[in-house]
């Protein structure tokens, strides 16, 4: 028990430990054995320690890799579908006060209010001018609408009839534009179950190119035919720098293909996830839309009727004059904008191609379709459809998709991994090395606590002589006899 007592706790350590080498150095009895072990032992420790420091340098600079993947599915859900006029405002729907309010803006001048006269109960004269016209107003009132077999005539989603009420309305810089499975019924979703086309959405649209107003001395448009956009659901249609421009007199078929992004988060990537003020979702379209927003105030003090926020409507001469100067810097990039990568993204990718549209036997067909042999010939018909008249297919190409994945390089599991590995092939550290390290320390601390209580607890004791009178009686009894029986043998 006392040899216990005497070990130190570093020999304990040294002689139970599972640490490698340690238990050599400590228990060869030659010193030549120890330096050997010794020199071992230190040089697996820094070649551990060496690269122990690489990896947690190469953790630190967080370096990552791109995963890609290709799934493949039975049935993928169809994406949103925007489609918009180059023509924001109809020549045949503009009244004299509606064009009167949007004279600004369509031929660059201002043109005073008519003046309605009406006679009322009493039977007096009474002028009216409408207070009620705002850009949003009057964008729906004048702006491009879809009447079914006026200029919307045909509507299919896998061979099935959709109708004008499939289509969600929504604002854009075109105006009124219309949006194809705005929203997903989580219970019946819209779904692709064969690639190609025909077994997705088909559309036929007249532009009525007779009625536009685009005037592009105004900032207006010199296009003629539709923009179309596929985009996902939670992602607000951005017309004016996404899309794809189909012609009249074309056939356009837009095979898609879904990309799935997943972005890392700072330091590893640089994707973010910011609250939007006026969406439920984060996407770079909304973020960059409410950039629009805010900065078009700044300059302005109002906001556009297509860009999301709840400031007063930009009259048709703001708009002229201020409002679509800003918004095209910001397009441009002359403003900041504070929009971070999304970390998800879905985005569709599109491979478009044309046919030429109509053929010579097409007018017939319509003509008969539409009861229209009394107005239109053959000739007439077919020329006229071929510079107005818009066929659109939109699919998927196969039914996969990909997924592009930032991964990190090394993550926390890597890198605890990496370390444990080295520790345990250079100098067999575990973590029951560490506990038996923390054993140690205990013992190193209660034995210092011990030595200072032992040393607290012993008195110092005075070696000097007492002067006791029994003690000093017997010692001379003791003596004198001794020293008489000396006297008397001599």
């Amino acid at each position: 028990m006392a040899d216990d007592e005497d070990t130190s706790p570093e020999k304990d350590f040294a002689d139970n430990t599972t640490l490698h080498g340690i238990g050599k150095v400590s228990g060869s009895e030659k010193c030549t054995l120890k330096l050997i072990w010794l020199t071992i032992f230190l040089a697996c420790f820094g070649v551990a320690a060496w690269q122990i420091t690489e990896t947690i340098i190469r953790y630190l600079q967080y370096n990552t890799v791109t995963n890609i993947k290709l799934e493949f599915e039975n049935e993928l859900t169809f994406p949103a579908v925007t489609v918009c006029n180059f023509n924001r405002f109809e020549e045949n729907r503009l009244q004299a006060d509606t064009q009167a309010y949007l004279s600004a803006l369509l031929y660059g001048y201002y043109l005073p209010p008519p003046v309605g006269v009406y006679i009322d109960d009493q039977g007096n004269l009474v002028s009216v001018v409408r207070t009620d016209l705002d850009p949003v107003n009057t964008t729906l009132e004048a702006g491009w609408q879809l009447v079914k077999d006026w200029n919307f005539y045909v509507c299919t989603f896998k061979g099935e009839e959709c109708t004008v009420a499939d289509f969600k309305h929504v604002f854009t810089t075109y105006g009124n534009c219309y949006t194809f499975n705005a929203v997903v019924d989580p219970e019946n979703p819209r779904r692709q179950r064969l690639p190609g086309a025909g077994n997705g959405l088909k559309l036929v649209f007249n532009i009525q190119s007779e009625f536009y107003t685009e005037d592009p001395e105004q900032g207006g448009s010199d296009d003629v035919g539709m923009k179309v956009l596929i985009h996902d659901q939670k992602e607000p249609p951005k017309m004016d720098t996404q899309g794809i421009a189909v012609g009249p007199g074309s056939h356009a078929f837009i095979g898609i293909s879904k990309v799935e992004y997943k972005n890392e988060i700072p330091p590893w990537g640089e994707c973010q996830d910011k609250e939007l003020q006026y969406y439920d979702d984060y996407t770079l379209t909304g973020c960059l839309l409410e950039c629009g927003t805010n900065h078009v105030y700044e300059q302005c003090g109002c906001r556009l009727f297509y860009l999301p926020g709840g400031n007063d409507y930009c009259e048709p001469e703001a708009i002229a004059n201020c409002a679509l100067d800003t918004i095209n810097a910001v397009t441009a990039g002359n403003y900041t904008c504070d929009c971070p990568t999304p970390c998800d993204i879905s985005h569709f990718q599109t491979s478009v191609s044309y046919a030429g549209w109509p053929n010579k036997n097409t007018a017939r067909y319509w003509l008969t379709y539409l009861d229209l042999w009394d107005y239109w010939d053959e000739q007439s018909a077919t020329y006229y459809m071929s510079q107005n008249w818009v066929v659109l297919d939109v699919y998927y190409s196969e039914l996969n998709y990909q997924v592009i994945e930032q991964q990190r390089e090394m993550t926390e599991g890597d890198l605890l991994s990496n370390i444990g590995g080295q520790l345990g092939l250079f100098i067999g550290a575990s973590v029951i090395t560490l506990f038996e390290f923390l054993e140690y320390l205990i013992k190193r601390f209660t034995s210092c606590c011990r030595k200072k209580y032992i040393k607290d607890k012993v008195l110092p004791v005075d070696i000097k002589p007492q002067h006791d009178t029994s003690i000093k009686q017997s010692h001379d009894t003791s003596i004198k006899p001794r020293h008489a029986m000396h006297i008397d043998g001599y």
